[in-house]
């Protein structure tokens, strides 16, 4: 039997590539055909081919939020991957696109679109991203994250299906996630990281936050995942201290890590918030103030009007700040109970995606 064909076209860091690979390695499993299109100047496309995967690029840039003379260059990028998403459709005839948000799913889209593909975009964040929201009159169907996202998008063709991550997360133990960093049992566990690429004032406010909480070192261990650019100098730094802390640059086995701890200090990427939520953890979250149409407000916002975590703008946030949240929720275990109770997120975003692309390839266009 001829396996069916199915785009999923995505561009970005870890928020559009750790959902995109988890379902292309779901959907490849039940012996569909996946091609991920991604732009041509992406770095992690590498990534993809390690795993067996087709990997096609076209060219593409994000539109400026104001209007100034890279909307010229930028309209131009867009017409060249619109037309080589059209030879592409044409060349691999896929039988379903799957958008999950960045610039170049908009082309790709639109190009399905023409040829009377089916279309699924599906939106990671709280708050939509530009390409999305301008997808989404083309879309068949239109899958989300999170229920408060329905209002940004056609009634009729949203469905909310979670976000789709990896299987692992959430299904180590505490017992086991210790065992792998060789950790105590008897000390509450903090993990620290900003991202898939890291965060420098993070990682530096937390690291200055330490050094006024010495009384609570001999309770506390840590992990800290300091992105590969700050690993050399935070590891001089704490070779200097006592404080038992398991340092490194980045780690492909998160699921390890939201084991063993009792709670995370992170930004607030799309995937991070889901993966926090699916391990039940509580959280102290510090947008990403650059970040696209500020997402990763919204997924903190989001995340405090659930009870399961503190929020911090990075401009309010100083040593002495962070100090005293770690204080306090290490002389309040209540508090941390409670943001654990309330953070469980009700959606399978892997199952449930899957079972919605499933349907729609069984049904007429």
């Amino acid at each position: 039997m001829t396996k069916k064909k199915i785009f999923i076209v995505g561009t970005g860091a870890g928020g559009h590539l750790i959902p995109a690979l988890s379902l292309g390695e779901e959907l490849l499993d039940k012996n569909r055909s996946i091609i991920y299109i991604v732009g041509r100047n992406w770095l992690n496309k590498e990534l993809f081919r390690e795993k067996g995967f087709f990997v096609r690029t076209i060219s593409g840039a994000g539109f400026p939020r104001k209007i100034n003379l890279n909307i010229f260059w930028s309209s131009i990028k867009f017409l060249c991957g619109f037309i080589h998403a059209l030879f592409l459709i044409l060349q691999d005839n896929p039988e379903l696109v799957i958008g999950m948000g960045g610039y170049i799913s908009l082309p790709v889209v639109l190009a399905a679109r023409i040829f009377g593909k089916k279309v699924i975009i599906h939106e990671q964040n709280v708050h939509p991203g530009l390409a999305n929201r301008l997808s989404s009159p083309l879309a068949t169907v239109v899958a989300v994250s999170f229920s408060e996202t329905k209002r940004f998008f056609p009634s009729s063709k949203v469905r909310i299906t979670g976000n789709p991550l990896r299987r692992e997360i959430g299904r180590i133990s505490r017992a086991e996630g210790l065992a792998y960093f060789k950790l105590s049992q008897d000390k509450k566990t903090i993990l620290v990281f900003g991202g898939s690429q890291g965060a420098r004032s993070v990682n530096r406010i937390f690291f200055d936050s330490l050094q006024m909480l010495t009384p609570y070192w001999k309770s506390i261990q840590i992990i800290h995942l300091t992105g590969v650019h700050d690993f050399p100098e935070f590891r001089k730094r704490y070779k200097k201290e006592e404080v038992q802390v398991c340092l490194l640059p980045f780690l492909r086995r998160m699921e390890y890590a939201y084991g063993a701890c009792d709670w995370v200090i992170s930004r607030a990427g799309a995937t991070t918030v889901a993966e926090i939520l699916a391990a039940a953890l509580p959280s102290v979250l510090i947008p990403y103030p650059h970040a696209a149409e500020n997402h990763q407000y919204f997924n903190a916002h989001y995340m405090v009007r659930l009870g399961a975590a503190m929020m911090f703008e990075e401009r309010d946030l100083t040593p002495e700040l962070m100090a005293d949240t770690i204080r306090f929720l290490l002389t309040h275990p209540e508090k941390l109970s409670s943001m654990k109770d309330k953070a469980r997120s009700p959606y399978n975003g892997l199952d449930n995606l899957t079972v919605l692309i499933e349907k729609l390839l069984r049904t007429r266009k």
